[in-house]
């Protein structure tokens, strides 16, 4: 079975690379962690996730990107996901 996948979303490089580093210490035996610069780059991996039928249970997020909110980055991933937990 495949590990369910977290979603990490920041327009900054180093924090996006230090979370990113940090879940994967943490949770990587479990859980697939993947992350995107953007929010466009996150949805088209999100959509693509979906097709595979992966299971995506968490998305965090920047709250503050230059190319769309968080928040409303993240009503878009409930439209694909309605039970991943988000967090911005």
């Amino acid at each position: 079975m495949a590990r369910p996948v977290v979603v990490v979303v920041d327009a900054d490089d180093a924090s996006r690379q230090a979370l990113t580093r940090e879940l994967q210490g943490r949770y990587g035996a479990d859980y697939r962690i993947v992350s995107s610069a953007s929010p466009e780059e996150a949805l088209a991996g999100l959509e693509q996730l979906r097709d595979d039928g992966a299971d995506v249970p968490l998305v965090l997020t920047d709250q503050w990107m230059p190319a769309r909110a968080g928040a409303r980055f993240l009503a878009r991933v409930r439209e694909l996901y309605p039970t991943a937990g988000g967090c911005c």
